[in-house]
């Protein structure tokens, strides 16, 4: 994922930011596991700003836009929803949904009719991850391999095409992993794979089915759960977060060498959402979430509301709402909305 997709604001010279609470969006969203992207807000091909997230036992469309429910699918599923993605394909907004049981299904949000199901994508392993790449003008879903609770070798990440056929299984990918995305280079027309796993971040280069770098400090054993690639002046910047300590990290993405290292002073850190280039949001094991100042290294706000860890955190500018801050607590915690100002 690049992280220009979703900043909401691209003025650098902020110096200071002010979050304020807003309101509860959903008390009933239900996020079985603590992995990044458990909803999904986008504007749609028709122009409207949804929130998608799971219930125990439907997902439901929201339009951000009017703060009303639109729709809900009851009995869609078998298993409790971990992952949300969204993509337009044949002029329709098309969502995945990933149930660890290995099943992704694709769904037409305004019809909510089911155009995909994938069955049984590993063996061994659960799914807890999936993605959409795009390459040669061809939509792919991307699949994940991992399990909380085994620390051994894993299966290979997995392509399908749309028709559900699988296409290509990713070389030396056979790690645990827990997050998967894609991030394409434009300096380098390139499309890499990226997995947040056990211990370590993994990169791979698509084209060439190959293994490409490795960002691990040797201390950060763990889960990692959530991460974002932020690109300036062709330098690109992997930023990720460990569950099981408390360093946000950056890397060079393409190097593979540690940047920096913040301590943000919270023993498990989930869900990250890049502002712009200084500032970032990370929601930790206790409920805070905390906007790091990413050039001092300082935290210089934490914002208190959930009651559980925040697993997925998302920024984005809105025409009613401004700049502004949705967030998720694991479990039946709230989804919640906080307004961004800023101060130059």
């Amino acid at each position: 994922m690049n992280a220009n997709d979703n900043s909401s604001i691209n003025d650098n010279n902020i110096n200071s930011l002010k979050v304020s609470f807003l309101s509860n969006i959903s008390t009933n969203a239900f996020s079985i596991y603590d992995i990044d992207n458990s909803f999904l807000i986008f504007k749609s091909l028709k122009n409207i700003t949804y929130l998608i997230y799971p219930t125990k036992n439907s997902i439901i469309l929201y339009n951000f836009d009017n703060q009303q429910i639109q729709s809900e699918l009851k009995n869609s599923y078998d298993d409790f929803i971990c992952c949300l993605r969204h993509c337009t394909y044949s002029n329709k907004d098309i969502i995945m949904t990933v149930s660890s049981n290995n099943k992704i299904k694709l769904w037409d949000i305004l019809s909510w009719e089911n155009i995909l199901t994938i069955n049984n994508i590993n063996n061994k392993y659960k799914t807890y991850s999936a993605c959409f790449l795009n390459y040669n003008n061809q939509t792919y879903i991307v699949s994940s391999n991992g399990d909380f609770d085994m620390e051994d070798k894993g299966e290979k990440i997995k392509i399908f095409d749309f028709n559900g056929t699988k296409t290509k299984e990713i070389s030396d990918s056979e790690d645990n992993t827990f997050l998967i995305d894609t991030y394409y280079d434009k300096s380098k027309s390139k499309c890499f794979i990226i997995t947040g796993n056990l211990n370590c971040i993994k990169s791979y280069d698509y084209e060439n089915n190959s293994f490409y770098n490795i960002y691990s400090s040797g201390s950060s054993y763990g889960q990692h759960v959530s991460f974002i690639v932020y690109e300036k002046q062709n330098l690109a910047t992997l930023i990720e977060s460990c569950n099981n300590d408390n360093f946000i990290r950056t890397w060079d993405f393409h190097t593979g060498f540690i940047l920096n290292k913040i301590n943000v002073f919270e023993e498990g850190i989930f869900g990250i959402s890049l502002f712009n280039e200084n500032f970032l949001f990370a929601g930790c094991i206790s409920g805070v979430i905390k906007c790091i100042n990413l050039k001092t290294g300082e935290v210089i706000e934490n914002l208190l509301r959930h009651k559980c860890r925040v697993n997925s955190l998302k920024t984005l500018f809105h025409q009613i709402y401004g700049n502004c801050l949705i967030s998720q607590g694991w479990l039946s915690d709230s989804i919640n909305l906080w307004a961004i100002k800023t101060e130059l």
